[in-house]
């Protein structure tokens, strides 16, 4: 979405907060200096879209949740046996797939600052990187996984 803006109108800032209750905040502050209405109005639109976009898959999460609280109820609600053994087993298998997906995704998070966060210096964008490179536990290219090697010559009389 910030790529899809940006290629419209700049992008001033871009900043993710949390509010009271712990919802994250997207805030874009678009550069509208010298720009013609219609291009403003088309990054407002994009804008706009990914947060109905935002909003419905929120709900979805929302409704997933409510159905996993239900399935955790109903299963202790059913006796003791092989049933609810299995149903306890399939509940642990699917929790442990959300679980490695979601720390997963926080791995990517100083990748995606260093790759889509407007306005950072080369500098930033590169000790970000890495960051997120170490973070993930990818290889990094051979000549940077271990220090160049110098040769001093001899001093000879």
């Amino acid at each position: 979405m910030l790529a899809a803006v940006s290629n419209v109108v700049p992008i001033q800032s871009a900043r993710s907060t949390k509010d009271e209750s712990g919802k994250d905040i997207l805030s874009i502050r678009l550069n509208t200096r010298g720009q013609r209405p219609e291009r403003v109005q088309a990054a407002n639109q994009i804008i706009r879209d990914y947060q109905a976009d935002t909003v419905k898959r929120a709900e979805a999460l929302t409704r997933k949740e409510a159905a996993v609280r239900e399935a955790i109820g109903a299963m202790f609600r059913t006796p003791a046996g092989p049933d609810r053994d299995r149903e306890v087993d399939q509940f642990l298998e699917n929790y442990e797939d959300t679980m490695d997906r979601q720390d997963l995704w926080y791995r990517y998070e100083d990748y995606r600052t260093a790759v889509l966060q407007p306005g950072l210096s080369p500098e930033q964008r590169r000790l970000l990187f890495d960051a997120g490179i170490g973070e993930l536990q990818l290889p990094l290219p051979g000549q940077l996984r271990r220090p160049a090697v110098t040769q001093v010559r001899q001093y000879e009389p």
